[in-house]
């Protein structure tokens, strides 16, 4: 877990900042730290995958996301969450991106994509809003 002086600020404050993302360094290190996260359960859980799928049946699926609640009100850790998603979701989920997946329809991200999501989702730069943004007007005036 994250632990920062808590200078100036008060504990509320610390906790508001490590869910966004901005200048201060508890809040750039809790970012690190969940990014780093999310990338070792997606290696692990999802890219280091032997076959397309696992075989999972959707019955059994429904029964293990049912144990747990990751999105309670009290909230829970981080990383805890992330393993859960990886261990319960990722690791039996389709992996397109897999030499022997075969799809129509879904075709697998490229590295470059992943990485511009991680640009989009943090500055809030999404399609349905695109039409809002200052780069929209650029990009319509040329």
């Amino acid at each position: 877990m994250l632990k920062t002086p808590i200078n100036s600020q008060t504990a509320s404050e610390l906790s508001l900042i490590n869910h966004f993302l901005t200048n201060s360094t508890a809040s750039l290190a809790a970012y690190r730290e969940a990014i780093a996260t999310a990338q070792e359960v997606l290696i692990k859980y999802f890219a280091s995958q032997t076959q397309p799928y696992s075989g999972a049946h959707p019955e059994r699926l429904a029964i293990a996301l049912a144990t747990n609640n990751v999105c309670s009100e009290t909230g829970q850790d981080l990383r805890n969450i992330l393993k859960y998603v990886g261990e319960n979701i990722l690791k039996k989920t389709v992996v397109f991106s897999h030499p022997r997946s075969n799809s129509q329809f879904n075709f697998p991200p490229q590295i470059p994509a992943l990485s511009a999501e991680d640009l989009i989702s943090a500055s809030n730069q999404s399609m349905d809003s695109w039409d809002q943004s200052r780069q929209q007007l650029y990009w319509n005036s040329r």
